[in-house]
């Protein structure tokens, strides 16, 4: 794992983190978010 892809990783944790806690308090609401953001940044 390159610095750039764990550099990365830790933004998405951060962002989902707060869309978690101060947006999207529905789980299903966070895995959606999470596989929109794979999606769109791993392609």
């Amino acid at each position: 794992m390159t610095a750039k892809s764990v550099e990365r990783d830790v933004a998405i944790s951060e962002l989902a983190n707060h869309l978690e806690r101060d947006l999207m308090p529905c789980p299903a609401g966070r895995t959606a978010l999470l596989t929109w953001i794979e999606k769109s940044w791993l392609t």
